[in-house]
């Protein structure tokens, strides 16, 4: 299962991915280079969503599922764009991440799914102000269905955080001893 990495703060969000997939049933790689991250541009932000989980969705690549969501452009897997631009309205983060879950929640195998797919980006204001903005989409207990979570807004004020998921990945310690020694740098 891919390894998602990130490091947040008032300053900067890093996130950063392994490219591997791997066949559930024979755990062998089947697509050495895969893209599972996605940066998108909303009507009030920025964010760069990286998944873990399963690799395709209704025999799509997960990314590719995602990316077709978020802008409404059907994607050819044999011949991606090396970037993609819209030309219909932007919508707004929150939004677009409700209807993500609203389609994994109604797909026909929902309840089989395996998927976290983290957000880590910015987010402005009417105003012009901008705030890091970190989350993820899951399964949530106790109803087991997708669901958003946020940080708190104001999470950066206490300073870093290091991510990791699936949360299996890294002990908490390994997290606070990765996140000290990137303290400083």
């Amino acid at each position: 299962m891919t390894l998602i990495l990130a490091r947040a703060s008032s300053e900067f969000i890093l996130q950063v991915t392994d490219l591997l997939t791997t066949s559930k049933s024979s755990q062998l790689p089947f697509e050495k280079v895969a893209n599972k991250n996605i940066l998108f541009f909303a009507s009030n932000g920025v964010v760069t969503l990286a998944y873990t989980g399963d690799a395709h969705i209704d025999n799509i690549p997960t990314d590719y599922w995602i990316a077709e969501r978020l802008s409404g452009i059907k994607f050819n897997p044999y011949d991606p764009p090396a970037i993609q631009g819209s030309e219909h309205k932007k919508q707004d983060i929150g939004r677009v991440l409700r209807n993500i879950c609203d389609e994994l929640n109604h797909h026909k195998n929902s309840k089989r799914l395996i998927l976290l797919i983290s957000i880590q980006g910015w987010q402005w204001n009417s105003k012009g102000r901008a705030r890091p903005l970190v989350g993820y989409i899951t399964k949530l207990p106790p109803d087991n269905i997708f669901g958003v979570h946020y940080e708190p807004r104001d999470w950066y004020f206490k300073g870093a955080q290091t991510i990791s998921s699936p949360r299996a990945n890294f002990t908490m310690g390994e997290l606070t001893e990765l996140s000290h020694r990137l303290s400083n740098k």
